[in-house]
């Protein structure tokens, strides 16, 4: 399925599905670049609603979408939501709670030599998220980061690529996890599923199912997927910047980035040495820098256990 003009807006296209629980919830599937988490065409049928996300850009931002007669089809099998495979490696993850006619969500990482590991609007889907209780949320976090549910990267070259794996769920419970398709990747190429909490190094080649259990949250760091050349036999050390910074406008943000059930200190100082700021954090949380502070150099630093790290970043107003 392919936009017959389009401007500022996204290739992804999403689809909503109703659920059982009740008329307002259900869950999300997704299709770009011929790849879809859904069914197992590219066509959607007469009547059917979906989404499109507007580029990120400078707000506001407009998007404008049409379709003209060339991109209808006679097919009278209105089946939609689907990929279509080509001859591109596509890796399918899923989750589903252990529950009876459990629901799966989906994840995919597929290669492509012209595409890369941050967010590509043409070639990545990003994650909508569900909104049914008994379906939890599986996506890939992208180096921007961004989380998505079809995420295109070149095909490993490297000893060693990781990339991060985020749960949502709405409710407690045990998650199955399973790797699909993977027996299609080539020989030299090594999977495995990491869980920091459990300290387990899986690999998915052997053994593609993966059983835990999660409290209602969002799991940002717990889980990576790592490819390899070489076989690892016990677990790889993932370590990730301890935070990243983020700007909009004259408003500084810094985006906590510690493990799970992980505290830390976050201190901002000028090039004096004065305290400016100092927090306790944790996790995933993000924190403003007082947006009244002026110009200038600041150092921006993070402590948590035997770790630390700093940054410096230049604030600079408008009106100074």
């Amino acid at each position: 399925m392919a936009y017959s003009t389009s401007a500022n807006i996204d290739a992804g296209i999403y689809f909503f599905n109703a659920g059982t629980t009740d008329q307002y919830t259900g869950s999300y599937t997704s299709y770009v670049a011929g790849i879809g988490t859904g069914a197992d065409d590219n066509n959607i049928a007469a009547m059917q609603g979906f989404f499109v996300h507007v580029s990120d850009g400078t707000f506001p931002v407009d998007g404008t979408l049409s379709f003209t007669n060339s991109s209808r089809t006679n097919n009278l099998k209105p089946i939609f939501k689907a990929a279509n495979l080509e001859n591109r490696t596509i890796l399918r993850f899923t989750a589903n709670f252990e529950t009876k006619n459990a629901i799966e969500d989906a994840a995919i990482i597929y290669f492509d030599d012209q595409a890369n590991q941050s967010f590509d609007k043409d070639k990545d889907a990003l994650k909508m998220l569900n909104t049914d209780i008994l379906v939890p949320n599986l996506y890939s976090i992208s180096t921007d980061p961004k989380q998505l549910s079809i995420n295109g990267m070149p095909l490993p070259t490297d000893s060693i690529t990781k990339i991060p794996l985020g749960i949502k769920t709405l409710s407690d419970g045990w998650i199955n996890f399973n790797a699909k398709n993977i027996s299609i990747l080539p020989p030299n190429i090594h999977i495995y599923l990491i869980d920091a909490v459990g300290n387990i190094t899986q690999d998915l080649k052997q053994r593609s199912g993966y059983r835990f259990y999660l409290k209602k949250g969002e799991y940002n760091q717990r889980f990576t997927l790592v490819f390899s050349l070489p076989r690892v036999d016990k677990p790889v050390e993932i370590v990730e910047k301890m935070f990243t910074i983020t700007r909009s406008g004259d408003q500084v943000y810094v985006k906590v980035n510690l493990p799970f059930n992980t505290n830390g200190d976050l201190i901002v100082t000028n090039m004096q040495g004065k305290t400016l700021l100092q927090k306790g954090v944790a996790e995933m949380e993000t924190v403003e820098i007082d947006p009244t502070v002026g110009s200038g150099v600041y150092v921006v630093t993070m402590i948590s256990g035997k770790r630390k790290e700093s940054e410096k970043i230049l604030m600079r107003k408008d009106y100074e």
